[in-house]
């Protein structure tokens, strides 16, 4: 089991992940039991429930043909759900996760890239920044929600309407507008709990992607380093032999890449597909309630993209730049074999390593401006429509 310390990769990641019952402590076998009952039932008690009133808000406008602008409504349950499945997924998954961390972590073979450290920090940062924008974005539309009742309430009357005020999400509720104190109050407890559950969780876990490149890439440019310091080797045997290992170096990397990639898509790939009809969706709603919760999930979900497309364009840029690399070295006095290896390196580095976004397409940034297009085309409609 991968051990979380404050000295290794994600660990801020992982430390809110196992606080929050995504990610368990060990691999043993009564343990793994306790955390997926445990699992459930926290899905069951904060998930559930919360995703139900925001189907049920919508069923029921839908049915009373209610004045209500129903994009929220829509968002909500995609842009939820969406967040329920990450965490949903990276807990069923945690034991390739766990072994996908080990191999990052690993330098036995090849020692430790110079700026691995570099790029660890980086990644926490990223992690912390992004875990503080999740609750400070949803404490403060709360309180504005809160501040916000009134306007809500008039508008109730005036159009005979029965929302709930004061909410993080739209919420259908027997008694309507008429809703106690204490009801509202448990209503209200149980959105910011699942919120600051769901939310800030997958939006820290669309971290973890990003920084395991960024891992990666700091091994490629040690890769790089080592290419150019072999060539002004003069021992042509030693020279050899070290470059059969930096071909090994290069091939794990790829492989490397391959495996982040594979358990990348089976955890956060449904959100390329969801993506720019949330933010189209809450696109809309900003145009015509100038919400900043809106506004806040908008950014929330276009930064979480622009993670995964940066990190895709980063290591397709640098898995080419391998070939940069050997070609700007001192082959030309190497020795015919030696060339042969290099031109091996130079060829496979042709082809660059990507980050899918299937059934969409690569990760990267023209794959981002796509998506940005999408969401527009989608806000667009909905202003005409809606």
């Amino acid at each position: 089991m991968y051990e979380i310390r404050k000295d290794k990769p994600f660990y801020y990641s992982l430390r809110l992940l196992k606080m929050l019952r995504f990610y368990p402590q060990s691999y043993d076998g009564d343990y793994k039991k306790r955390f997926f009952v445990s699992f459930v039932i926290w899905n069951i008690i904060f998930g559930v429930p919360w995703i139900t009133l925001i189907s049920l808000h919508l069923a029921v406008n839908l049915i009373k043909k209610a004045e209500v602008d129903l994009t929220e409504d829509i968002g909500d349950i995609f842009g939820d759900v969406g967040a329920m499945l990450c965490c949903i997924f990276m807990s069923v998954h945690f034991e390739k996760w766990s072994l996908m961390f080990q191999k990052l972590s690993d330098f036995k073979n090849f020692g430790k890239p110079p700026q691995y450290e570099k790029a660890q920090r980086t990644g926490n940062l990223i992690s912390k920044v992004t875990f503080l924008y999740g609750v400070l974005g949803i404490t403060a539309y709360v309180g504005i929600s809160l501040l916000d009742s009134k306007r809500c309430h008039r508008m109730n009357a005036e159009k005979n309407l029965h929302e709930v005020c004061g909410t993080l999400s739209p919420a259908w509720w027997p008694n309507g507008d008429q809703i106690g104190f204490w009801a509202h109050t448990f209503l209200l407890t149980m959105q910011i709990v699942s919120g600051m559950i769901y939310l800030t969780s997958s939006f820290v876990l669309n971290t973890i992607p990003l920084e395991g490149y960024g891992l990666i890439i700091s091994m490629i440019h040690h890769l790089k380093e080592q290419i150019i310091e072999i060539m002004e080797i003069e021992n042509e045997n030693e020279q050899e032999k070290r470059i059969k290992k930096m071909i090994s170096y290069h091939q794990y990397i790829i492989q490397l890449s391959e495996d982040l990639n594979a358990i990348c898509k089976v955890t956060i790939g449904h959100v390329y597909l969801i993506a720019a009809l949330v933010i189209g969706c809450l696109g809309n709603q900003l145009l015509h309630q100038s919400t900043p919760k809106a506004l806040a999930f908008i950014i929330a979900y276009s930064v979480a993209m622009f993670y995964s497309c940066h990190a895709g364009q980063n290591i397709s840029d640098e898995s080419m730049s391998i070939g940069d690399a050997v070609y700007n070295s001192n082959w030309y006095e190497a020795k015919p074999k030696i060339r042969k290896y290099l031109v091996l390196m130079i060829l496979r580095s042709q082809k660059p390593i990507k980050v899918d976004a299937l059934p969409l397409g690569t990760a990267d940034y023209p794959f981002y401006l796509m998506m940005l297009k999408t969401s527009y085309t989608y806000l667009t409609l909905l202003n005409e429509t809606v």
